[in-house]
């Protein structure tokens, strides 16, 4: 009998593509989330459901369950880990959370290595509450609960309805010039989905592993090449139009919203550890990225949550030309 795996997620983009490559693998899958989405599998998929928000409901759903092996993929504030790891205890093999590069504090120095400071400030409030998460995970006791945590930068690729490379993508096919800020040579990362998919798989039955935590990123770029190499793939020439930063907050930009971004410097996750305990070699950049464009071209109508609003587009580029 195939050993059984809980995906609690797994409907959307990275969590997806885990019970795809679990499938693939052999194991039998079941996923629990809240079942907003209507998602079709290659294989057969257990479907469970219960909102995370609703922490009882969410452990009962937990305890009619039976798995040799977790990955948590949504979980987002420690009382929501709480309740899986107090459901787990004892009853598994291995638990892998998923985590992000973004419960380091900030900024810090790149490369930045596993046993960095955590955030540790409720203000920034997505890094704050995963590193919680993180924090009720590590106190465990590891033989009861055997846990991996894989702390990721921006995961990118096919599959990705809400995708930073649409941002790109659209401007690039419309023949406008891509909008960035000066200062954009710093080197920023992110990491390709069917990677982080494939390195779970090794992870369920890795030996020697048990509470570790890994960074795992891909090639590190700078902004202004990356719209190049997009650029390349798609066969357009590069059309990118340089700003102070002053400018786009008095067009009414965001900053935080221009993907890769960072304000700070070189924003870089030390992969050294994964490199040399886990065999990680991650896809090159511009591999993944034409996988990723060749989805993009196939989903046109994709969520443009990453592209600038056309007045404040317009505002910043009369202020380019007047100067």
């Amino acid at each position: 009998m195939a050993e059984q795996v809980l995906v609690i997620g797994g409907s959307w983009f990275l969590g997806r593509w885990i019970v795809e490559k679990l499938l693939s693998a052999g194991f039998s899958v079941s996923t629990l989330n809240r079942g907003r989405s209507r998602i079709s599998y290659s294989g057969k998929v257990k479907k469970f459901f219960a909102d995370r928000k609703d922490p009882a409901a969410f452990s009962r759903a937990l305890g009619k369950l039976s798995a040799d092996y977790v990955v948590d993929v949504s979980a987002y504030r420690p009382e929501e880990t709480e309740v899986v790891v107090d459901s787990l205890i004892g009853k598994v093999k291995r638990f892998i959370h998923i985590s992000t590069g973004s419960v380091y504090k900030m900024p810090t120095k790149s490369p930045i290595p596993e046993d960095a400071q955590l955030c540790s400030n409720p203000n920034f409030s997505y890094g704050y509450y995963k590193a919680e998460c993180e924090r009720v995970i590590v106190k465990q006791d590891v033989k009861a609960l055997p846990f991996v945590i894989l702390r990721l930068p921006a995961v990118y690729g096919p599959l990705d309805f809400i995708c930073r490379e649409n941002h790109f993508y659209q401007r690039i096919r419309e023949g406008k010039p891509v909008l960035l800020p000066k200062g954009t040579s710093s080197l920023c990362q992110n990491v390709y989905v069917e990677d982080v998919a494939d390195q779970c798989y090794q992870l369920l039955t890795s030996t020697q592993v048990e509470g570790s935590i890994y960074n795992l990123g891909g090639e590190p770029f700078t902004l202004t090449d990356y719209v190049k190499l997009f650029c390349k793939i798609s066969g357009r020439p590069s059309r990118i139009m340089l700003f102070e930063r002053a400018a786009f907050r008095g067009a009414g930009f965001d900053l935080a919203e221009i993907p890769y971004w960072y304000e700070f410097g070189d924003l870089i996750l030390d992969n050294r550890a994964a490199i040399e305990q886990l065999n990680w070699t991650p896809t090159p950049l511009l591999l993944g990225l034409q996988k990723t464009f060749e989805w993009l071209k196939g989903n046109p109508e994709l969520d443009h949550r990453w592209c600038p609003d056309i007045h404040a587009e317009k505002a910043l580029i009369q202020s380019y030309e007047y100067n």
